[in-house]
């Protein structure tokens, strides 16, 4: 039966018979949720630009209902952007216990301490 090791051992074959021995398939997998991690906080922080920008201007609306109108699409689309950021986080979590294993997660993503073996 083909396992994970065996589909990545094969990915990861260059040419000319080059094999990236030092990568193991949770080596890669762990890089892509790296990479996923840091596309969360970047757009969180654009979220958060957005709601600010937004509230500044609902706040210098002055009462022109067009500019409050405006104002409150970018503050509840700035909002349903984080809802959405904070969702696919756990779901990017959920995936990768199910397919990789709990006993696997970086500690950066599961937050418990380590057992100490003395």
């Amino acid at each position: 039966m083909l396992g994970v090791d065996d589909i990545f051992r094969d990915i990861f074959q260059g040419p000319a018979g080059f094999k990236w021995a030092m990568v193991g398939w949770l080596d890669v997998i762990r890089i892509l949720l790296d990479a996923i991690q840091l596309l969360l906080v970047l757009g969180n922080i654009a979220a958060a630009f957005f709601i600010i920008w937004n509230a500044y201007g609902y706040a210098t609306a002055f009462g022109s209902e067009e500019k409050v109108k405006k104002a409150k699409q970018g503050i509840t689309a700035a909002v349903t952007g984080v809802v959405i950021i904070t969702l696919s986080y756990f779901l990017i979590h959920w995936v990768y216990v199910m397919f990789v294993g709990a006993d696997k997660i970086p500690n950066e993503i599961q937050n418990t301490p380590k057992e100490i073996v003395y």
